[in-house]
């Protein structure tokens, strides 16, 4: 009896995991379109892919890999619940080749977190020792194909910045 519970609610955990991911327009592989992206100040980056997977009932893991204007690579991971509570942001990032060690996004910000506001919208709040630093909105199109994220700060190097990116999904 024991062991037909616990198969059952497996295949249950499987399943609600698996119809949420269908259903969430996030979900999957998407890459910058820089023709469409506009960065103020500053150059967009060459290019970037983002991937959103599953995770839980109500989250998601981001990855974000992408190369600067200037050649620099970052690398952004984190994995949130959609509940508004502070997550760990990891950045693993590399200077311009021949560049002095630059400020990396960990320096930056160390926290993220994220709410769902209707199946097509969150709201982003990236934090460096408890204090805002970075809103991001991201925004899937009601066909699912393009992905806008509009995102403002304030920098230590750049001061305050607006962007909106554009993103094809793959």
């Amino acid at each position: 009896m024991y062991r037909k519970l616990q198969f059952a609610m497996m295949f249950l955990f499987v399943f609600t995991a698996t119809a949420w991911a269908q259903q969430d327009p996030l979900v999957g592989t998407w890459k910058l379109n820089v023709a469409k992206t506009k960065y103020n100040p500053g150059a967009p980056p060459s290019s970037a892919i983002n991937t959103f997977e599953a995770s839980g009932a109500n989250g998601v893991r981001h990855i974000s890999e992408r190369v600067n204007a200037d050649g620099s690579k970052i690398r952004q991971e984190f994995t949130v619940q959609f509940d508004g509570k502070d997550y760990p942001d990891r950045d693993t990032s590399t200077p311009a080749p021949g560049a002095q060690p630059a400020a990396t996004v960990a320096d930056t910000r160390d926290a993220v977190s994220v709410d769902r506001i209707d199946p097509y919208t969150y709201r982003v709040s990236y934090k460096l020792k408890g204090k805002p630093v970075q809103m991001n909105y991201w925004s899937v199109s009601k066909d699912g194909r393009t992905l806008s994220v509009f995102s403002t700060g304030l920098t230590a190097t750049i001061g305050v910045y607006q962007r909106m990116l554009v993103y094809d999904k793959q």
